[in-house]
Formats: C-alpha cells, structure tokens, sequence
C-alpha cells in the first residue's frame, strides 16, 4: 500500500478524542462548521460565527458545552455558536459533554477554534525535506509474514520520519503493535438487527421535483435516502438528499500538462491471496479492488488487488438425523455494513457525508460491524471522485453504467428495482443511455448473501489505547495534549491497557509534525506576457491597425493570442461607435460574450455606452431609459399584472400589441393600438373614423364626412384637435414624426406620432444597496467627552469621466454594532458623509483616487459612563 504522508499526524490530531470512554453502539460527535476565522489585514473576520454541533448516537442526555477563556459561546440545545467578536483570545478549545442515562458514562468531545491572520508575504524559505510515514502488516511482534494487505493479520507495523516513498521490507524497520486482539466473551443475545437500506431516485431540478428511477442523458440530480427500514423506495422528493448527477460545464482552462486518466480494476477469486482470479463473480466468494491505474488494461497478477470476503464458505453436508426437540433461540446472525464519506484532499481529512460539486475524493471502508460511521478518515481506503481536468481532447462518446436487479446469478427476473433482488447486475461504458434488457449484457454479483453459521465462544478479549501526545522539543519535555500554531513533534504510545494517558514523555515515541523549511528554488525562466485589455476612445471605425497600434501604445508591444481591444467614440465622452475584438492566430475577431445574469450582483453593470441588437430581463430597475428603438418592450404599472385590465384598481400597460391607461373599472380609461384604433368611454376611432357617445359640447371649427354622437351625424373631424379647457390634455390627430399625438397630466404622459413616449415614474422598489457591511473598530474607552471619526473604504469606484456623463448618487448610513459599556454607557450621535479619494500621485496611495469612502463620526450625547464600541455596521446606497 501507498505511504502515508505527514498530513496523516495532524489528521490524527483533529480527530482523537481525550479521556473517551468506549461504550458499544454509542458515541458523541462533535462537528465545527469551520476550525478557523480567516482574518484579513483590515481585521474582517470569515465567517462573522463557527457553530459546533453535537450528535449523539444512542446516547440519552443532555449536552453541556464549554469554552476555554477568552471566549463566549452562545448555546441552543446540540448546537453552539461561538461569534468572532466574542473571542479576545487566538485559539478557543470548545468541549462538549454528555452523561447517558442509560450506562451512567460520561462522554467528552472537543474541538479546536483558531484565528488565522492574513499577514504580509515573508521571504521564500528553504525547501523543507518531504517525510513518510511506512505501514505494514504481520502476523506476529516481529513482522513475520510482511504485506500490504491487512486482511488475516494480527499487527501493524509503523516507521515514522523516512526520507523516501518506498517502503522497506524488512521487518526491523518497523515497531510493531496488535490490532487485532483474541475473540472476547461473546456477550447476551442482542436484539434481532435490523436491515436497512438505501433509496436511489434521480430528477432534472435541484429540490428533486419529478423524480424518477433511471436516469436519462439529461439527468442532472441524484437523490439519496440512506437507512431506510422498507425496501419501497418513496416517492415524496423530501425523503431525499439532492446533490449533481454531473457537474456544470466550467470556463475552458488554459492548455495544461496533459492529466493522466486513472481505473479502478475489479476482479474476483476464490481466496484471500486470489487464486483463480477471473472477471466473473459466479461461484466467487472474494472481490479484489485495485485503485488509481494508469491504464484500462486490469492486471492479471493477484497481489495487484486488495481483497474481501464478499461471501462466506459453505458448511459441510451433514447426514439427516432424526428430529429433535426444539433447540433455545440461537445468537443473532452478524450485520457487516458499508461506510461511505467524501473529502476534498486525498487524506480524506474534513470528510463529510453528501458529495457536493467540488468533491474530488470518495472515502470506502467495508465489512464494518457497526451501522455508526466512523469520523476517522485513516478508517477508509481513500480513491478519486472525479479525475483531474486534462488537456482538452476531441470529442469522445457519452458512455454509460447500467445498473439491473435480479433473482438469480443468469440475471432471472430482470428489474430496476432492488426490492427482493439477491443479485445486481452491472453493464459498463455503454454508448446508449437506455438500459438493456438481455441479462446476458451484464456482470452479476451477489448483494444479500445468507446468513453464516454461528462461531464458537472466544476468549475474553483485552481493550487496548492509544496516547497522543505533543511538544515544541524533540524529546518530548514539555509535553501537552491540543497542538498549537508552534508544536513541532507527536508522541504516540501503542498497545496501552490502560485509557489514562501518562505524563511521562519517555512513554512516548516521538517524531515531526511538521517538516523543517526547505532551501528556495531557483527562479524560472521568463514566461510570455499575460492577454491585455486595451480601451480607448476617439474612433469612429474598427480598424486592425488602429488595435495594434493602441497596444503597443499602452506599452504592450506587439499584440500576442487573447489580447482584447475596445474601440470607441468619436466623442469619449457621449460616444456613438462602439466595437470589441479579441486576436487570434494573426487575426482580430469579434468579441461575442454571454453573461449569466444570475453570477451579476446588483448595481456591477455600468456603461456609458450599450450597443446590443436585444435587452431582455424576467425583471429589471432600469432607471431613466433614453432609447432610439426599444422593440418588443412592455411597460406597466399601478395594479396591471399583465396585458388584462385588472378587476379593480387601475394604472398603465405600453406594450407591442396595446396601450392601456386609467381604471376599466370605473369607466375611466383609454386604450390605444398599433394599427391607430383608439378606444374610451364615450369615444372611439376605428379604421380613421371617430365616433362619439353622450354630449359633444364647445366644439368649433369646420367639419367634413361624417362625426356619429349619440344626438346625431356631426360629419368628419377634419384638423382634428382635442383638449380640455385648460390644455393640458390634448389629442393632436394631425401629428406627424415627432410632433406630440398624446398629452396628459402637465405632461407626465406625452406620446409622438413616430411612437415615442415619455411617462414620469414613481420610485415602488427598494433601494439599491450596492455595498455593505461590518468594520471592527478599536477606538478604546470613550466618555462623554471623547468623540471619535473612522473612514471606511466601500470598495466602490466613481467611473474615469463621472464628472463629463451622467452619473449615479450615493448616500451612506452608519452606526456602531456592538461593544463594552459600563457605568450606564453613552447614547451619542452617528454622522455619516460621503467622501472621495482624489490627489496627484505617481504610485500606488491611500486613500484610492476616484474611491468611495464614508467617514463616520460619533459624537457624545446624554449619559455619564462610558462605551467601547467593537464595530461600525454600514451601507452604501446609489439612487
């Protein structure tokens, strides 16, 4: 097996337990949502909290936690939050205890809560010497009978701080220690055990609505039910743990080294060291699993394989006795399960139990006698998630894994689902996502063997501990039980009788836990310049030259393959050409790019300039539009949903097919069409013709043709002009280009006869937030006599030429978020104002040119104590 690295001592370290007393079928667990607060140079913590939550398996009480000074936990039954704010100290120790009332024994968990302060780069170091860790199995004290393989071994064989990957093998190398102890006493029979299993359904959408039984080419969600009593999946998507079927098509990568693909073989035998080796399980009663191979092509050698009884030997044939009397109720049969984690580094440490979209490592550990699983990743044999990007090839075929049920070995019965199925059957890399139907297309296994036949008594068996240890000194003096950002060596003690730990650093055997520095490399060779993005202004046309020469302008020289140039104008500042190329292989293409409006955060996208052949959004806050054609666009507001005039209320709807304006159901109301029909109480033009209800009064003028009222024929409208007395609202029908055809309001509606309009508009949404958050203080006592200004810098920038173009308006809000107070504290009064970063400099100086920064001012007001604030909570807002 493969050598364990120095990551395997601190992995240790995060995951045994001080002082825990092993009880069966039960244990405390202890999980932090994060062991460290990364701080950055201006003091932000991330995350703002950390919660540790306690799980107790077949245990009855109640947690109690507690922390190490210097920091505060806020608790809610089995989950404790300790907030960054709250801890005054570097590293926090949070325990938790429980005492079961069942058993009467106490058991203890603790996690370690660091802060992490990201500090100024320091000076490359020398190359540290890389250290392994050998391990190797025997059947005896003195490593007789050497191997890779655990399986029928007795001890373990561990040789610290080696200089090479390659394992010796010779068995002084190692110290040698009994992991399998002689059979104990078996205990009173125990409850029947009960079989559980596991629900698989597969969907197209995240929450798992529509799922089904196979999946497709389409599928992109898998749903798992774990420990599940009956066989009958359930069809309600909540049962289920969602995670993707197939990760998201990611950005193309640069051309890299080319990635090896890497196989898992499988085959089967009829022993432990693989005899008979064969691709067949028929008549097999061992699998053996070979992982992370360079090649497709399974090896034919047996020691290539680890091992597993996947089914036990059958008896012997008795002769046929008489029957007797009834036999005493016999011991339970053996439940073995199937632990199954995932982790995102190789060593399995931070494992977890649901696969996400960045898992790249799965975590197995088969043939265990407990359902719990086990927290320790050394407990699973570790193998890749998903394989590592490679070099981008030419485009292969889908492949497929078919997955069948069946009642027997030849595959009888052929089915999707497990329920009552003994054998399982597997197609691979096949081409077609539609699973076959001929049981001959797939490779059977056993899945639910018989039960064995009961064992004879053992012998009482002896509980045996490990000691952890760790120091700053090489000999152990000094010794202490949690690691700290210093500890330079681990002690272990192996094979103890005893679960006290001792004091005695001779009791221990020590190594590194952490390697030396290593001398600095060399530095490379020079590498090609990165892609440039060139924008400049005064253009009227592209031109290829005109690119080149604005690159090389900048300072960039000759343009090289992604180089992307902007050329705009004539006039920089309200410019009415706009295009963007990108080079490639001697030539300037354009630049066409699609952005995903759901990876945009709110108020990111400005321009002077927007050239696009369609804007489209499900819904957007667009401001003041100033648009020579806006096509297809529909505009409403007031209690207009869609299109429909609403049951009460009223309000506006332009869009392609109509205008609609006021409330249909008072009679109050006009609508307008694009072939120039107008419709409203009382009056209406149809195809050039208007038509009038009710009383016409104080019209002048002549007419012609014909003017329908409700009294009589009044001709036709010639000239036509409509208004009110006091003219401001008009229907000009002569209107032309761009004269005014629609009047209203002062001139809050006003349409053109070539289709333009203007509307004024209320503010209904929310403002628009565009930057936030939290700032540490450290400002010190303050009494009534001692204000106090802080600068925040947003993060938000004015644009080169806000002061030529348009531009939005900021306006900032600030007060103090949390703190000391004594005496009775003070109130006082927070002043917010937005300020600038401007001056003339050659580099890099603070504050920010063009930068937005708010100064924040607390002064005094009533009270006589005095404060310590710990932070100022504050927004940004662009209006």
């Amino acid at each position: 097996m493969s050598a364990l690295g120095g990551e395997r001592d601190r992995l240790i370290m995060n995951t045994v337990p001080r002082y825990f007393v092993s009880v069966v079928e039960k244990t405390l667990l202890l999980q932090a949502s994060t062991p460290v607060f990364a701080v950055s140079r201006t003091g932000n913590p991330t995350p703002a909290a950390i919660t540790i939550t306690a799980e107790l398996v077949s245990i009855t009480g109640t947690v109690e936690f507690s922390v190490s000074a210097g920091a505060a936990l806020a608790v809610d039954g089995k989950v404790a939050t300790l907030r960054f704010v709250d801890m005054s100290v570097d590293v926090a120790f949070v325990q938790a205890k429980v005492k079961d009332a069942e058993s009467g024994v106490e058991f203890l968990r603790s996690a370690v809560i660091s802060k992490v302060f990201d500090g100024a780069n320091g000076a490359a170091g020398a190359d540290g010497a890389t250290y392994y860790t050998w391990v190797k199995y025997g059947d005896s004290a003195a490593g007789s009978g050497l191997s890779d393989n655990p399986a029928g071994k007795d001890f373990i064989g561990l040789a610290y701080n080696k200089t090479t990957p390659v394992e010796g093998v010779s068995p002084a190398d190692y110290t040698w220690s009994l992991i399998k102890g002689v059979d104990g006493v078996p205990g009173a029979p125990g409850a029947d055990g009960k079989t559980t299993y596991t629900w698989i359904k597969y969907s197209d959408n995240p929450d798992g609505s529509g799922l089904y039984d196979v999946p497709t080419a389409a599928t992109l969600y898998l749903g798992l039910a774990t420990n599940k009593t009956t066989t009958i999946e359930s069809g309600n998507k909540e049962d289920y743990v969602w995670s993707k079927f197939r990760g998201d098509q990611g950005v193309p990568g640069t051309a890299g080294a080319a990635a090896p693909t890497l196989y898992t073989w499988v085959k089967y035998a009829d022993s432990a060291t693989g005899a008979s080796l064969s691709n067949d399980p028929t008549g097999k009663a061992w699998i053996g699993l070979a992982y992370n191979k360079l090649t497709p092509v399974e090896s034919l050698s047996a020691g290539d394989y680890a091992w597993s009884l996947i089914r036990g030997a059958d008896g012997v044939p008795g002769t046929d006795g008489a029957n007797g009397l009834p036999g005493v109720k016999g011991a339970d049969g053996q439940t073995f399960y199937t632990w199954i984690k995932y982790a995102d580094v190789q060593d399995g440490a931070g494992m977890y139990d649901t696969p996400n979209a960045n898992t790249l490592y799965l975590g197995l550990s088969t043939n265990r006698t407990s359902q719990a699983e086990g927290s320790n990743p050394a407990d699973y044999v570790w193998s890749k998630f998903k394989g590592d990007q490679g070099v981008p090839g030419t485009a292969a075929p889908a492949l497929y894994t078919w997955v069948k049920y069946a009642d027997s070995a030849a595959g009888a019965g052929l089915t999707d689902n497990p329920a009552g199925k003994a054998f399982i059957g597997l197609a691979y890399n096949q081409t077609n996502a539609i699973e076959g139907t001929d049981p001959a297309q797939y490779s059977w296994s056993l899945i639910k063997g018989a039960d064995g036949v009961i064992g004879p008594k053992g012998a009482d068996g002896q509980s045996l501990y490990t000691w952890v240890k760790y120091a700053d000194v090489a000999d152990g003096t000094g010794l202490y039980d949690a690691p700290g950002p210093n500890t330079m060596y681990i002690g272990l003690s192996v094979n103890r009788p005893v679960q006290s730990e001792s004091g005695n650093k001779e009791d221990y055997v020590w190594s590194k836990f952490k390697g030396d520095q290593g001398v600095a490399g060399t530095t490379g060779p020079q590498g090609q310049r990165g892609t440039k993005t060139v924008v400049t202004g005064g253009y009227s046309t592209w031109s290829d030259a005109s690119a080149a020469a604005e690159l090389a302008a900048a300072g960039f020289g000759a343009p090289i393959n992604r180089d992307v140039v902007t050329l705009y104008g004539p006039i920089v500042s309200a410019p009415t050409f706009t295009m963007t190329k990108f080079f490639d292989n001697g030539s300037w293409l354009p630049m066409g790019t699609h952005i995903d409006g759901g990876l945009l955060v709110t108020g990111t996208v400005a321009a002077a300039a927007m050239s696009v052949d369609r804007l489209s959004a499900l819904s957007a806050n667009l401001g003041n539009v100033n648009a020579g054609d806006m096509y297809g666009v529909s505009i409403r507001g007031g209690s207009f949903a869609d299109v429909n005039w609403p049951a009460t209320g009223g309000g506006f709807y332009l869009g392609p097919d109509v205008f609609r304006m006021g409330s249909y159901p008072t009679g109050k109301y006009f609508e307008v069409y694009p072939s120039g029909d107008l419709r409203a109480p009382g009056f209406s033009i149809i195809n050039g013709s208007a038509v009038f209800g009710g009383e016409l009064s104080g019209a002048t003028g002549s007419f012609s043709g014909n003017l329908s009222a409700a009294s009589g024929t009044l001709g036709t409208i010639t000239a036509g002009y409509l208004r009110n007395a006091a003219n401001t609202t008009y229907v000009d029908l002569n209107a032309t280009g761009n004269q005014t055809f629609l009047y209203a309001g002062a001139g809050k509606i006003r349409l053109t006869a070539d289709g333009s309009g203007e509307f004024a508009r209320a503010i209904i949404s929310e403002p628009n937030v565009v930057r936030k958050g939290v700032k540490p203080i450290s400002v010190g006592w303050r009494d009534n006599t001692m204000p106090f200004t802080d600068y925040i810098d947003t993060g938000e920038t004015f644009s080169e030429l806000w002061y030529d173009a348009p531009s939005a308006t900021y306006i900032g809000n600030a007060t103090l978020a949390g703190g000391l107070a004594e005496s009775g504290g003070l109130s006082g009064y927070v002043e917010t104002t937005i300020v600038v970063g401007g001056g003339l400099y050659t580099s890099a100086q603070t504050p920010v040119g063009q930068r937005i920064y708010l100064r924040v001012t607390w002064t005094p007001g009533d009270g006589t104590g005095r404060i310590n604030p710990a932070a100022i909570a504050w927004k940004l807002v662009k209006v």
